[in-house]
């Protein structure tokens, strides 16, 4: 794996399926850099509801590329989610390479 994050540079995910909550969700997600995460967390205790959520529908949006959810991959898609789901989502879309198997990666 590479030390630096190259614009273009993809891993694949998968969160298995909850049944009788979620379905399967796969797709495509760039790793989270060091400065994105600082970004994201900083201040965090000091946002309201609405803005903790948004900052992470935000950081969903910018690093899952594709998935297998039925719904386009846009902010409003998250408004009536379950929480299950965008639970699993918001802690693949902060990570880097950990839990990575290196043979399932790519290179957009």
């Amino acid at each position: 794996m590479p030390l630096f994050i190259d614009d273009g540079y993809t891993l694949e995910f998968s969160i298995p399926e909850r049944p009788g909550i979620h379905e399967a969700i796969t797709g495509h997600r760039r790793p989270t850099t060091a400065k994105q995460r600082i970004r994201f967390w900083h201040k965090f205790d000091d946002l309201s509801a609405d803005e903790k959520f948004d900052r992470y529908v935000t950081i969903i949006c910018s690093q899952i590329v594709d998935w297998s959810i039925q719904k386009p991959l846009k902010p409003e898609t998250f408004t009536n989610m379950g929480f299950e789901a965008f639970d699993s989502l918001t802690t693949e879309a902060l990570k880097g390479y950990e839990a990575i198997d290196e043979k399932n990666s790519s290179k957009a």
